[in-house]
């Protein structure tokens, strides 16, 4: 396809293009802005023109110079850039809901059977529908080395609006961790979560001497507490300080969603905090760090901590606070 009919679509052919050329030319613009693919913008365009049938006679029977003019073209293409921007938003794929109820229903006939391997790959499967913790998947390694100290130190770690990560986290190299407990609202998450604790608590000993042999065999005990952090005070979550907060990608949703519970957020007990966003856009093809550090700076500010780390890979940054 040459830049100048995606630049110009009614510049080719004396003016004269399919309807089937033309949609592919918008769908492709649409891409140049938004991570989806040319085959599902294409799809979508198809689909919104099938459905309305003035717009399809329009597009069939007009001069095609005068379609891209046409306000009801224009109000289709703003329509599925809109729908596009708010599907991306999600913090699953689109349709990825019948596939994720797919995958509790497999995970239960594994834990059944006790099969830890296939139980395992259908965890790896689940973090892949999940397209906030998907999205740090490839760098993982780097992310975790950057504070493997207090992966490795911690006792008590809390996790909020973690989503899957409790599936990625290195409980492995946590080698004196007792309890990490997870805080969040998606319900579907909470779902596969809850295999992946009967799963721990399976291989956990119920002798007298469990703490004991617990702490050798380095398996903690995660707590799910599937609701809004707005819902409790602090320390009815944990008993003790935590040594660990993670808020990964957190802030700035809060701060443009919900900025009446920031406070409560920054007032959160624990010897340390990481707070981190995302280098790019969840929907767009645009770099959002200055915009995303402004927002964590000024929560940072809030909380009255100091920066002593900073955290940064391919596609996220942060900072760890004392």
């Amino acid at each position: 396809m040459s830049n100048t009919v995606e630049n110009n679509p009614t510049d080719h052919s004396a003016g004269k293009i399919s309807s089937s050329h033309l949609i592919l030319v918008y769908a492709h613009k649409i891409t140049r802005t938004y991570k989806i693919t040319l085959n599902e913008v294409t799809k979508r365009i198809e689909d919104k023109v099938n459905k309305h049938l003035d717009l399809k006679n329009i597009i069939n029977t007009s001069d095609l110079r005068k379609i891209e003019k046409n306000s009801a073209f224009k109000n289709m293409l703003k329509e599925v850039k809109k729908e596009i921007y708010y599907d991306l938003r999600k913090y699953r794929n689109k349709g990825s809901g019948d596939k994720t109820q797919e995958i509790i229903k497999r995970l239960d006939e594994a834990l059944e059977k006790n099969d830890l391997e296939k139980a395992t790959g259908l965890f790896d499967e689940s973090v892949r529908e999940h397209v906030s913790t998907n999205e740090r998947l490839e760098y993982i390694q780097n992310f975790h080395s950057q504070f493997e100290d207090l992966i490795n130190g911690s006792r008590i770690i809390i996790d909020i609006g973690g989503g899957l990560y409790p599936l990625t986290f290195p409980f492995e190299n946590a080698m004196n961790l007792n309890q990490y407990i997870w805080i969040d609202s998606d319900a579907k998450s909470y779902e596969i979560l809850e295999r992946f604790q009967k799963l721990y608590k399976k291989n956990m000993p119920s002798s007298k001497n469990s703490h004991q042999i617990k702490s050798q065999l380095n398996i903690p005990e995660i707590i799910l507490y599937n609701e809004s952090f707005e819902q409790r005070k602090w320390n009815e979550y944990f008993s003790n300080e935590p040594d660990l907060v993670l808020m990964l990608k957190l802030v700035p949703v809060i701060w443009r969603q919900q900025r009446n519970l920031i406070e409560k957020l920054a007032s959160i007990p624990g010897k340390a905090l990481l707070v981190t966003a995302n280098k790019e856009s969840m929907t767009k093809k645009a770099n959002v760090v200055k915009r995303e550090n402004a927002i964590l700076l000024k929560f940072i500010k809030l909380t009255g901590r100091k920066v002593t780390r900073k955290i940064d890979t391919q596609n996220e940054f942060g900072y760890l606070l004392t």
